[in-house]
């Protein structure tokens, strides 16, 4: 089911948040941009005991006066989690609880609460910004909090803002902190941005040792250069035998050319045999 509001300054109404044979849910607010994310959702715990997929775009989630919110508790059955440009200002606390969730996404947030506590034993692919979409760069990032996220596969982290470099050295000790608790995954893909903050901190990364002690693939993503080789260094002494792949932009306005002029040529090659068959 899929529910949207066009405009903003509305609340869906509490009865649409219980049902027992629901599996898939969609909310969303139909204008994304900051001003407009007016949408607001209720803040008891959702009963959906048989849901497995759920989106939510453009959402507030939680008021001015909310100090933590757990919305998921009942999902018992939930299995993807996507959050797109949705707001957890006024948090202190965000607990998504949900013991069978594997895939949880988060794009370009307007605000992360203070404290992301997951509680999900069976996430295995996590997607996410990991600082908020707002004017105040550096200072609104995810901080997460967790008993242990065993069950990791693949993690792909980018950065929403362009930092400088003074705000790149504020925001490193948080990547850390966030690398440590994210320590179980075997896939890591990093975006220029984190490479950009990483990369400013090399001095500082011969003193740290690297968690990700079980690494089997590191992937630098959309980035004109390969990183540096202390940074990788960093990433793959404690997975000597892990993979590295550099994910390089393309220029696909001139190798498209290419591609639709030779698709082009071999069809009129192709329908001028057909022609002088026929005659």
């Amino acid at each position: 089911m899929t529910m949207m509001l066009f405009t903003g300054f509305l609340e869906f109404p509490k009865c649409l948040f219980s049902s027992h044979t629901l599996k898939h849910l969609t909310l969303e607010i139909s204008s994304c941009c900051t001003s407009s994310i007016r949408g607001c959702v209720p803040k008891s715990a959702w009963d959906f005991p048989v849901l497995e997929t759920l989106n939510l775009s453009c959402l507030q989630l939680g008021g001015h006066r909310d100090k933590s919110l757990d919305l998921f508790s009942k999902c018992v059955n939930l299995k993807d989690l996507t959050l797109y440009k949705c707001s957890m200002s006024y948090l202190e606390t965000f607990t998504v609880c949900a013991p069978l969730l594997s895939n949880l996404t988060i794009k370009y947030p307007v605000y992360f609460p203070k404290v992301l506590n997951m509680v999900a034993p069976q996430l295995k692919n996590l997607t996410t910004s990991v600082d908020s979409s707002t004017c105040v760069k550096g200072l609104d990032y995810l901080q997460l909090s967790t008993a242990g996220l065993d069950s990791l596969e693949k993690v792909n982290l980018s950065l929403s803002s362009v930092l400088f470099n003074d705000e790149k050295r504020k925001f490193f000790p948080q990547l850390l902190d966030l690398f440590q608790k994210l320590c179980s995954a075997k896939f890591l893909i990093l975006d220029r941005g984190i490479i950009a903050v990483l990369s400013s901190c090399q001095d500082q990364l011969l003193h740290e040792h690297c968690p990700f002690d079980k690494l089997k693939c590191l992937k630098q993503k959309k980035c004109f250069t390969a990183m540096p080789t202390g940074l990788k260094n960093y990433f793959l002494e404690s997975s000597p035998t892990a993979t590295f792949i550099l994910d390089l932009p393309q220029k696909r306005s001139r190798q498209q050319q290419v591609v639709d002029k030779g698709g082009i040529m071999a069809k009129e090659v192709e329908e001028e045999t057909k022609r002088q068959k026929i005659s």
